[in-house]
């Protein structure tokens, strides 16, 4: 019988497509993100009501912080993943990433600004764990020298497009794939500049720099 076959996320379907990789790779059978089950489902609230429960949460009321945390921690876990690639840990980041919300909250000035402080500090978390991962690899020697390692494993098991979309961004340098991800999500050069602390005109740079460390990774995984 023929693999079950489920349709390619948005986001990979978006990344493959920019960078023209060949069609093939877009049927291809496609894991999610994470058991859909794990997670609480993402809710449309309408922009008053979430405005009304981010300044209940910034009067410190944990009830409203709780509702935060349900609505927005299913995107957040997926926008960590993209970053990291590991679901353990993408997961511990966002254990931190929303600690650092109850922490930070009252210093917001304007609740409309929550979505975007909130993946500003998910995506800082992630690019300092990326930073201090690749300071261990460089003590520790490189990935590569295992032959029983993750990425010969994965690939070697001809893994679906979703992981391969996470195994590729793992050799895309932190903060080129941080400005990669932001855009495929929807965000702007001039807000990926805001979160990041970047120029705008970096912002374009560094997507470039993604696309190319994307297409050249995907090439060497693909003969290999």
């Amino acid at each position: 019988m023929p693999p079950n076959i489920h349709s390619p996320s948005r986001f990979a379907k978006q990344l493959l497509t920019l960078l023209f990789i060949p069609f093939f790779l877009i049927v291809i059978a496609s894991i999610p993100d994470t058991d859909p089950s794990e997670l609480p489902p993402s809710s449309s609230n309408d922009e008053e009501t979430m405005l009304d429960i981010v300044q209940k949460a910034q009067e410190g009321d944990e009830a409203s912080f709780t509702q935060l945390y349900h609505r927005y921690y299913a995107d957040i876990y997926k926008h960590l993943l993209r970053l990291v690639g590991n679901r353990e840990d993408a997961a511990d980041l966002a254990a931190v990433t929303f600690t650092r919300v109850w922490r930070r909250l009252p210093g917001i000035h304007d609740g409309r600004h929550f979505h975007g402080w909130l993946y500003k500090i998910a995506t800082n978390a992630a690019i300092d764990h990326l930073r201090n991962r690749k300071k261990k690899i460089f003590l520790c020697g490189s990935a590569d020298e295992d032959p029983n390692n993750e990425y010969a494993e994965r690939f070697e098991d001809r893994i679906e497009v979703e992981e391969l979309v996470r195994l590729i961004l793992k050799q895309v340098a932190p903060a080129p794939r941080a400005c990669l991800v932001l855009h495929l999500e929807g965000f702007n050069n001039e807000e990926i500049a805001m979160f990041l602390g970047f120029k705008e005109k970096s912002v374009g740079t560094y997507l470039s720099t993604a696309r190319k460390q994307f297409l050249r990774a995907y090439r060497r995984l693909s003969t290999t």
